[in-house]
C-alpha cells in the first residue's frame, strides 16, 4: 500500500513538472497568452489538490493573466486611501506617490510601499516609529523618508530630493518650479498653463493608454488628490520630453 502511495505521488509530481515545463517553453508566444493563462490555472488547481508548492505558478498567473479568477487585480497598489483610512495610511500614501515621482531608489520606494500596505490594511496609527534601515520614519506629526529627508512638516510636503512639493495651497514640481498657485497652473518648465491645456499636453506625450488611465482616476477624485494626479502626469510627460 505504501509503495502504491509513493508511486501515485511521484506520478502526480512528474505530471506537475511536465505541465509547468511546457508552459515555460511557450512563454514567447504572445498570441497564445489567453490559452497559456488557462493552462496555468489548470496546473495551479492540480498543484493545490496535491499540496504542492504553487508560489511560482502564482507568479506566472500574474504575468499571463493579470487578474485572478475573481477578476480582481492580483497585485493591487493603494493610490487612494480608503474612506475609513487612518491618518498614517493617508500620509504614507502621499509619501509613496511623491517618492515614486522623484527617485529611482527602489529600496526607498519599496520601504514606503511596504509600510503603506501594512498600515492601510491593518488601519494602524503610530505616534513614532523607524524605518527598517534605522532612520526615523515618524515623530509626532512629522514624517521623514528612509533617506533621512523631511517628508512632511506641519502642512508642508516635500519630495525625497529635498524640494518642496506643497506649501499651503501651492504645489511645486520636483525640479522646484511652481506647479499650481491659486487657480493658475504651470508647466514643469515654468510657463503658465490652464489645467485643461496642461492635461492636453501631458496626454499627448505619455500616450493614449496612460492618458485614459489618468483621466479615469481624475473622474474619481477631487481637491488634493485631483491636483496630485495632474502633477504626477505632467511630471511624467516632462521626464519623457527631457529624455528625448
Amino acid at each position: 500500500m505504501k509503495i502504491l502511495l509513493k508511486y501515485t505521488t511521484l506520478t502526480t509530481t512528474l505530471l506537475f513538472i511536465f505541465c509547468l515545463f511546457n508552459i515555460v517553453l511557450s512563454t514567447e508566444k504572445v498570441s497564445a497568452k489567453p490559452d497559456k493563462c488557462e493552462q496555468i490555472r489548470q496546473v495551479r488547481r492540480l498543484a493545490f489538490q496535491e499540496n504542492l508548492d504553487g508560489q511560482n505558478l502564482a507568479t506566472l498567473e500574474a504575468l499571463f493573466c493579470g487578474r485572478n479568477r475573481d477578476n480582481r487585480p492580483i497585485y493591487s497598489e493603494i493610490n487612494l486611501p480608503p474612506n475609513n483610512a487612518s491618518k498614517d495610511c493617508i500620509d504614507l500614501t502621499v509619501m509613496k506617490r511623491l517618492a515614486h515621482m522623484t527617485t529611482r531608489n527602489s529600496n526607498l520606494v519599496g520601504m514606503i510601499k511596504g509600510q503603506q500596505q501594512v498600515t492601510c490594511k491593518l488601519s494602524q496609527q503610530h505616534s513614532s516609529f523607524d524605518w527598517a534601515n534605522g532612520e526615523q520614519a515618524k515623530w509626532g506629526s512629522t514624517w521623514y523618508y528612509p533617506n533621512g529627508k523631511n517628508a512632511r512638516w506641519s502642512s508642508t510636503w516635500y519630495y525625497p530630493n529635498g524640494e518642496q512639493a506643497k506649501w499651503g495651497s501651492t504645489w511645486y514640481y520636483p525640479n522646484g518650479k511652481q506647479a499650481k498657485w491659486g487657480s493658475t497652473w504651470y508647466y514643469p518648465n515654468g510657463n503658465r498653463a490652464s489645467s485643461n491645456s496642461l492635461l492636453g499636453w501631458a496626454c499627448g506625450v505619455v500616450g493614449t493608454k496612460e492618458c485614459i488611465s489618468a483621466t479615469e482616476r481624475l473622474n474619481q477624485t477631487k481637491g488634493f488628490w485631483y491636483e496630485l494626479e495632474i502633477i504626477e502626469l505632467s511630471w511624467k510627460a516632462y521626464q519623457i520630453t527631457q529624455s528625448r
